[in-house]
């Protein structure tokens, strides 16, 4: 069953070959990310995107690259915004808001957020993002609480947001 279904995959992707050569940027935009290369990994996915723009997955992958990374935010907020069109998924309106976060636009990023979290309600990173946009904004009380809640989901969430130079 796995061999004809990969057979059915491959003939899929031998017989379109921009699927093929935007398949391959998506892994190798994958492999990239995952090593910390936020740059590479966003150059990757922008050829599969050029390739496929309508595609939400690869324009969200190429926005969280670049939020992650703390770069070309501008071209990041237009990536996020055409996933958001295409596939309207809560990670896009979550890396959107992280953007919006980076840009210093914290009404902005709590709407992401909001809106994120109204289709996955315990997403800690999500949770936490929006809690230190309340923070910025000098709502301390909900902040605080947003961060705490993000805590109790996900121990090492400080961690993992430290690790992407998000501090709080």
């Amino acid at each position: 069953m796995k061999r004809a279904l990969f057979g059915a995959c491959l003939g899929v992707l031998l017989a379109t070959p921009a699927l093929a050569v935007a398949f391959m940027d998506e892994r190798d935009g994958d492999a990239a990310f995952n090593a910390g290369r936020y740059q590479a990994a966003a150059t990757a996915y922008e050829r599969g995107v050029k390739l496929y723009p309508d595609d939400g997955n690869l324009a969200m992958k190429a926005c969280r690259a670049y939020a992650i990374g703390n770069m070309q935010l501008d071209r990041a907020l237009t990536l996020c915004t055409s996933a958001i069109y295409h596939a309207g998924g809560a990670p896009a309106y979550n890396v959107r808001g992280l953007v919006h976060y980076r840009m210093g636009r914290y009404e902005e990023a709590l709407e992401d957020y909001d809106t994120s979290l109204s289709r996955r309600p315990n997403h800690a990173g999500s949770l936490y993002m929006r809690g230190l946009s309340y923070l910025k904004l000098g709502q301390t009380s909900r902040g605080q609480t947003d961060v705490n809640a993000a805590i109790r989901l996900d121990i090492n969430i400080d961690r993992q947001m430290a690790a992407y130079g998000i501090r709080r």
